[in-house]
């Protein structure tokens, strides 16, 4: 599984087993999210073994994805945003420092989540 996820998303699997693991943990699905640290082990060594012909680190070829993969990927990637949204929003919270940075910084990652999901839902109205 982890090669086929490396083979049809590039850089992508990871994130997207790292959502899906968050998902598994946070509705107390530990059988599959067992299953899916199993999976992102094995998906790390491939890319590694992989390395030198991996995809471009900044996009996945969705010429080679049908439509539904390609919105499942972009989905996938308004999730990482929002997820590196809490992230930073975590970070003001422990942090008198750089509250207004990571807050500021929080926003801009919900904006591009938000861009991101206006442009999904205009292409699949397109299509």
């Amino acid at each position: 599984m982890a090669r086929r996820l490396w083979q049809d998303l590039g850089s992508e699997a990871a994130a997207s087993v790292r959502l899906c693991l968050e998902e598994c943990h946070r509705i107390g699905d530990e059988t599959a999210a067992i299953f899916l640290n199993d999976v992102a082990g094995r998906l790390e060594v491939v890319m590694r073994e992989d390395g030198a012909r991996a995809p471009s680190e900044t996009s996945v070829d969705c010429s080679k994805l049908s439509p539904a993969s390609r919105v499942w990927v972009l989905m996938q990637r308004i999730e990482w945003y929002r997820h590196r949204a809490m992230q930073a929003e975590c970070s003001a919270a422990g942090s008198e420092a750089h509250r207004e940075e990571m807050l500021d910084l929080a926003l801009q990652w919900l904006d591009l989540a938000r861009q991101a999901e206006l442009f999904a839902k205009s292409t699949m109205s397109i299509g």
